[in-house]
């Protein structure tokens, strides 16, 4: 939250305040901060999602949106979002779409591994074969980066090097 505050105000500010008060299971002020931040398209996507999973007389209406978060989320460069919608989907128990998105995460080497073990929109994940499987990719990830680092060369993450 330290980190967040320094752009106090701003809709990423509201969005990301939005997660971290789901994680520690604050529904009805995420909730809120959710519809607050939700004037740009990506925030959008996570408001209406988040939405339909909290309303089980939207279950019809969540697969759909499911699948239109997942499809915009494939499409962006930036293997941040395929993490945070990868999360949300999974605590709305889009087990699927979520280690899709997550294992896009990964191969694109937002490795998460310690995320992963420990964030809490991702318990129903925990324990199952494919987030045992997920966390080994990401293990082995954070290893081969951190041999990059290691070896002095840049590593990249998504689409951005970082200088060694």
């Amino acid at each position: 939250m330290d980190f967040v505050q320094l752009d106090s105000g701003s809709e990423w500010a509201a969005n990301r305040t939005a997660y971290v008060l789901l994680q520690e299971g604050k529904v009805t002020e995420a909730r809120q901060l959710f519809t607050k931040a939700a004037s740009s398209y990506l925030w959008r996507q996570d408001r209406d999602l988040f939405e339909a999973c909290l309303d089980p007389s939207r279950s019809v209406e969540l697969d759909a949106i499911t699948r239109k978060a997942e499809s915009a989320t494939l499409n962006e460069n930036d293997s941040e979002a395929h993490y945070m919608v990868g999360r949300l989907l999974a605590y709305c128990g889009q087990k699927d779409a979520a280690l899709r998105l997550l294992k896009g995460a990964i191969e694109q080497n937002y490795c998460a591994y310690t995320a992963l073990k420990t964030d809490p929109l991702l318990t129903k994940l925990r324990g199952t074969p494919d987030m045992n499987g997920l966390l080994s990719e990401a293990e082995q990830c954070r290893n081969a980066i951190l041999a990059q680092v290691g070896a002095g060369t840049s590593p990249t993450i998504g689409t951005l090097t970082f200088p060694s």
